[in-house]
């Protein structure tokens, strides 16, 4: 039996609106397919994790080493008793005083102490609150409304949609195997950018969130 994910085939998959398959039994491949991509995915999360730390660890060097010169500059102007220092062609270093900030170590009793000494007025000035929708709970107020014809003019529901749940067999790949899927070459061909730029592929495309 033919693979339809052989270089030949595939791009016809990516290529206009989606199509079924010819026959029951293809769908064995892209059930294969799918196990694959769930490991690239698993993949590129290590990956993406593992640089990001690196990444932030060398922020975190560049900032703490700049804190620490920025005092360095600060101590020295302080020892010879100025403000500041120009340097021509290079910059120029000043120092200024800064009036302190409030911390606040109970912001619950602090609420509270204002409360009771402040007009509403002045209080109201020193709080906000903010409103949100409980989603699920206006969900199910909707659904009554729309049983009986009052939706109101601000919200439309969306049209219904058909979701798949795919299962992977994991008896089907090599569990020890974690690099990307053997799809991921001819997929660099077949994914150009003339068909990520179809704006339902891009959008769902979007929707794949990389992040832990």
């Amino acid at each position: 039996m033919m693979n339809i994910l052989e270089k030949q085939n595939l791009s016809a998959l990516f290529e206009g609106e989606p199509e079924p398959l010819e026959s029951e039994e293809e769908i064995e491949d892209l059930i294969l397919a799918i196990g694959g991509f769930e490991r690239d995915v698993e993949f590129y999360k290590r990956l993406k994790k593992r640089r990001v730390e690196q990444i932030d660890l060398e922020i975190r060097k560049a900032q703490f080493s700049q804190e620490r010169f920025r005092e360095i500059i600060k101590l020295t102007l302080k020892k010879t008793g100025r403000k500041s220092l120009k340097f021509p062609g290079v910059g120029k270093v000043s120092t200024r005083k800064n009036k302190g900030t409030w911390t606040i170590d109970d912001e619950n009793g602090l609420l509270d102490y204002l409360k009771d000494n402040l007009s509403e007025e002045d209080y109201n000035h020193l709080v906000k609150t903010d409103i949100k929708l409980v989603k699920s709970n206006v969900n199910k107020v909707l659904d009554v409304l729309e049983r009986s014809g009052e939706v109101p003019e601000m919200v439309k529901r969306e049209d219904d949609k058909i979701s798949i749940s795919v299962s992977v067999d994991e008896r089907s790949y090599d569990l020890d195997d974690q690099s990307p899927s053997e799809y991921n070459e001819e997929l660099d061909d077949v994914l150009d950018d003339d068909v990520l730029d179809d704006a339902d592929l891009v959008k769902d495309l979007d929707r794949l969130e990389l992040d832990e």
